[in-house]
């Protein structure tokens, strides 16, 4: 602080020296001796000025980085509004994608969807490539729609409370979001549970989104399907363990040639899209979670099945991006 006040003072010193030559050449008090001064003071202003901004521009990044992280953090233990008010602190500083994007995440948490797309557009129109951006934009548009639904199949109930189609269709709305069956009297929209689907239209072009729990044990890591069917990978070179939020790329890939896996699971795999596994590789995206923590990470997607292998110490939630 102290050298930027230092900065501040020799630059409003050196402005003033600079306008006072200005006035004396305007009044035609100065001698041409004074106009090289003049260009040097004019540089050196110029000079300081770049010094200080650039010591400046150093630090609001690194406050804006350190919000993020807060907001990471508080993420982690389920702090969901927490971390939107470090997010939010955060672009004050500076506009990121990345602190869009998981602030989008964080609305979609708390089932705020409208308020997730303007985070996910934003980092998207500042990094068009962000893929998690993409994919939370697709999913709080898909949770958009059930919620705008859920409110008018509502209005409904309290027309005709026992219409048994009215009260089907607002079962399935509270299962795309997420939320318990309601009673009559229980609409509420901010109860979440671990559990959930991944809608298929959420898919953005060229790539394929699934999501599964592994389990690591000695060098296997086990997959669970949608039946609870445990298959095996054998090989896996490493796995890095990171928060999705601060991943920026895959952190484990798994060569198919070198893996024994049972042809039920490709076929699963296959179904989803037909060219999937066509490249011959898997990038693995990912982080690590106590059991307790894990359904809250559970809302960063929507897994296809959530299963626990019983002698797993740990579990690792993944989620696969096949590229073709």
């Amino acid at each position: 602080m102290r050298a930027n006040k230092t900065l501040e003072h020799q630059l409003a010193e050196h402005r003033a020296e600079v306008a006072e030559l200005k006035k004396q050449n305007m009044t035609g008090c100065s001698s041409p001796a004074a106009l090289p001064k003049t260009k040097t003071s004019t540089l050196k202003a110029a000079e300081l000025e770049y010094k200080m901004g650039t010591k400046m521009s150093n630090r609001t990044k690194e406050m804006a980085e350190n919000c993020r992280l807060n907001g990471n953090r508080c993420f982690g233990k389920g702090q969901f509004d927490e971390s939107i008010d470090w997010y939010t602190k955060s672009l004050e500083y500076e506009k990121s994608s990345a602190t869009f994007a998981n602030r989008a995440q964080a609305h979609i948490v708390c089932n705020r969807p409208a308020k997730a797309i303007l985070d996910a557009r934003a980092a998207l129109a500042l990094d068009p490539k962000h893929l998690k951006a993409r994919f939370r934009l697709g999913r709080a548009i898909y949770l958009r729609g059930a919620v705008d639904a859920l409110v008018e199949l509502e209005k409904c109930r309290n027309a005709d409370p026992n219409n048994e189609q009215i009260r089907q269709e607002i079962d399935a709305c509270q299962k795309v979001l997420n939320i318990s069956p309601s009673s009559p009297n229980d609409s509420s929209t901010e109860q979440h549970s671990a559990t959930g689907q991944s809608p298929a239209e959420i898919k953005p072009p060229h790539f394929s989104f699934t999501l599964l729990l592994v389990r690591l044990w000695l060098k296997q890591i086990l997959l669970v399907d949608r039946e609870g069917n445990v298959r095996h990978f054998t090989k896996l070179d490493q796995l890095k363990p990171v928060l999705l939020s601060e991943s920026d790329g895959p952190i484990a890939q798994i060569r198919l040639e070198e893996c024994t896996v049972d042809q039920p699971l490709i076929g699963f795999f296959r179904a989803l899209d037909p060219k999937l596994l066509a490249g011959g590789s898997l990038e693995l995206f990912g982080l690590v979670a106590t059991e307790q923590q894990f359904a809250q990470f559970i809302e960063l997607f929507r897994p296809i099945s959530i299963h626990f292998a019983a002698y797993a110490e740990y579990p690792v939630l993944l989620y696969f991006i096949f590229t073709f």
